[in-house]
C-alpha cells in the first residue's frame, strides 16, 4: 500500500489550482488575440499544447505524489485499490513505474502506473509517500 508521509492531497490540490493560473490566463490572451481561423498555426499549436497540458493535470482527475523517485497519479492509485479489496496486492517501484500485482485463488494480474516526473517539473510541492506492504 502507498501511505503519504510528507504533506497532504488537499494542500496539493489547491497549489494545484494556483500552478495553473498563470498557465489559464496566458491560454487565455493568447486566444483573444485572434479569431481561430485568422491564428498563425504556431499559435494553434501552443494554445492546443497549453489546453493539453491543463486537461491532464485536471484537479478532479489528477493528484500527483511523489514515491521515491517517480512520480504517479494517486487517484488512479486509489481507484485501483478500491476495486482489488478482496486480492492480495503487493507494490513496488520497478524501473520508471510503480507496479501493483494482485491476485486471489483464480485471478491474478498487474497493473502499471508510468513516471510523471517529466510532466511535473517546477511543482515543488508534490506529497511524498512511501510504500507499505503488509
Amino acid at each position: 500500500m502507498i501511505e503519504i508521509v510528507e504533506g497532504s492531497l488537499v494542500e496539493s490540490k489547491e497549489k494545484m489550482k494556483e500552478f495553473q493560473k498563470p498557465i489559464q490566463s496566458y491560454l487565455s490572451s493568447l486566444k483573444k488575440s485572434a479569431r481561430p481561423k485568422d491564428r498563425p498555426k504556431k499559435v494553434a499549436d501552443m494554445i492546443e499544447a497549453e489546453e493539453d497540458f491543463l486537461y491532464f493535470f485536471r484537479v478532479s482527475e489528477m493528484a500527483p505524489v511523489q514515491i521515491g523517485s517517480i512520480v504517479v497519479n494517486y487517484k488512479k492509485y486509489e481507484k485501483l485499490m478500491k476495486k482489488l479489496k478482496r486480492f492480495q496486492v503487493f507494490v513496488k517501484v520497478e524501473d520508471d513505474k510503480l507496479v501493483i500485482a494482485y491476485h486471489d485463488k483464480n485471478t491474478k494480474g498487474r497493473m502499471e502506473l508510468y513516471d510523471l516526473s517529466s510532466k511535473t517539473e517546477g511543482m515543488d510541492f508534490l506529497p511524498k509517500a512511501d510504500i507499505r506492504n503488509e
